[in-house]
């Protein structure tokens, strides 16, 4: 749930760096603004993630199907 939180306030700081450059296509500033939020959205839980992925293909735990 907090990673949605700061996906939208990555999203609206990005968006709001790119408006002022007009060089850009109409849906660049969305598409940058969202390539970038869903990065910064998951460097926090990524560590997380690559800990339970390695529990399930490890398979060797108690209780971890």
């Amino acid at each position: 749930m907090p990673s949605y939180g700061l996906y939208f306030v990555a999203y609206e700081a990005v968006c709001a760096a790119l408006a002022p450059f007009t060089s850009l296509p109409p849906w660049g500033v969305p598409l940058l603004g969202g390539a970038a939020a869903g990065a910064l959205s998951w460097l926090p839980v990524y560590p997380a993630d690559v800990v339970k992925t390695a529990m399930q293909v490890d398979g060797n735990h108690i209780g971890i199907v």
